[in-house]
């Protein structure tokens, strides 16, 4: 986290490394507030696996007709892996389908879906056939009371073997990396070349400086949620480890159209590539300025990082700029370094306050969002992740995101997020 690591840089205080995590896959939406009523809300990761194998159809739908009417619903359309919208419950003008018609694990995953009674939140579902396999499913349940479902084939999930190390670095202009202990396996790669190929190409170069590390521990798990990978920047050095990746959750989790479902560690990925965009311009910045605060800092046997300034900088500087350079200690020519590119302790206070705050394009994409709900729990984390959830799901289901924030999607659509990769940089000192 660039901001937090120079704040601790220029306060002297310890400076340990700076990490953006991965959200959970399994997170559903936030808490901590309620959408207006004429409001919809996105919210993907609630996953769900049906609680019963179906009985007969019309057993099923006999249980869902009951189902439905206990809650007041009466519209239900259902969409079909060919595409074909059918009425089963409503007005809408669509040819009609018997509730009966209904796939039975498809009723069975409605009613689990709908006992959640979280209306507005799109549910994706992996509905368990008997053979195995696995048929992706989205429930939207709109704020109106109509539900819309949303099949897609039936499959066998599993990430399919990937590129070679050599094959995603000449292709996407990546650096690869491996820690002691730790290899690049085939499904890892896969899933790594699939989230870098949503990437476009601007998006790419913005974050071609980062390398990519497979990291030598095993995805971070806790009871409703999994960390595949982590960003991290902290003096000048900045890379995106990713952990061991989950073959297993590609057969109970997806994001995206049921019609070409999405892996979620291939959403993870991108996650942690949406921080690496959104901090191109400090981390350039960071590098350009750092053979200049290098001379100056001090590290002790812990570990933590810090600046010396003189006590009095206006006389040290008269009597420095009167020395013979010769003369001067190493971290006196580092300060004379500053003071010759423009920098002067008010400089470094206004560049430590800019450092600890969020990024520009983080600021600019909060005054966008405002007080709206989010699109996952992990998304109101602080303005990084808020930034970083959004950006993954733009990515990995447009549609979607399209439905519930199309001011937002229409922002990512113009590149307004690459400011910072745009932006000029250099070694002089910030406004005052």
């Amino acid at each position: 986290m660039t901001a937090l690591a120079m704040a601790h840089l220029l306060l002297g205080l310890s400076a340990p490394a700076m990490a953006q995590g991965a959200p959970g896959e399994h997170d559903g939406p936030a808490t901590n507030a309620m959408p207006a009523a004429d409001q919809p809300y996105y919210a993907v990761g609630i996953m769900l696996s049906p609680n019963r194998e179906p009985l007969s159809a019309d057993f099923e739908a006999k249980n869902l007709k009951t189902f439905l009417k206990q809650r007041g619903l009466t519209e239900l359309v259902f969409v079909d892996s060919k595409g074909r919208r059918w009425r089963v419950l409503g007005s809408e003008p669509a040819p009609r389908l018997a509730m009966k018609e209904l796939p039975p694990v498809v009723m069975v995953g409605i009613i689990d879906a709908i006992k959640r009674e979280q209306p507005g939140v799109e549910t994706d579902l992996l509905l368990r056939e008997r053979n195995g396999w696995r048929t992706p499913m989205s429930l939207t349940w709109e704020l109106d009371g109509r539900v819309e479902v949303f099949v897609g084939r039936e499959r066998e999930l599993t990430y399919p073997p990937g590129p070679s190390e050599e094959e995603v670095e000449a292709r996407f202009g990546v650096r690869l990396e491996v820690q002691e202990g730790a290899e690049w396996e085939p499904v890892s790669l896969g899933i790594l070349a699939e989230g870098l190929a949503r990437l476009d190409a601007e998006e790419l170069e913005c974050v071609r400086d980062v390398p990519i590390v497979r990291a030598a521990k095993a995805a971070v798990r806790s009871r409703s949620s999994f960390a595949a990978g982590v960003y991290t920047f902290n003096l000048g050095h900045a890379e995106l480890q990713l952990f061991a990746l989950d073959q297993d959750r590609a057969r109970t989790v997806f994001f995206g159209s049921p019609l070409d479902p999405v892996p979620v560690d291939v959403r993870l990925v991108v996650h942690e590539l949406g921080h690496a965009v959104a901090g191109a311009r400090w981390r350039r910045q960071m590098w350009a300025i750092l053979p200049l605060v290098e001379p100056v800092m001090w590290r002790d046997d812990e570990g933590r990082v810090g600046i010396r300034a003189p006590d009095d900088w206006e006389a040290w500087l008269a009597r420095a700029l009167e020395a013979e350079p010769e003369s001067l200690a190493p971290e006196e020519r580092g300060w004379l370094a500053l003071h010759a590119a423009g920098w002067t302790p008010a400089h470094l206070d206004a560049f430590r306050v800019q450092m600890s705050e969020p990024r520009e394009v983080e600021r600019a994409f909060a005054e966008l969002v405002g007080e709206r709900w989010m699109p996952s729990r992990y998304a109101t984390s602080d303005l990084a992740e808020t930034f970083a959830e959004f950006y993954a799901y733009w990515k990995v289901d447009p549609a979607a995101m399209r439905r519930v924030y199309p001011d937002i999607v229409e922002m990512f659509d113009s590149g307004a997020h690459l400011a910072g990769c745009r932006a000029e940089v250099g070694t002089g000192p910030p406004p005052r």
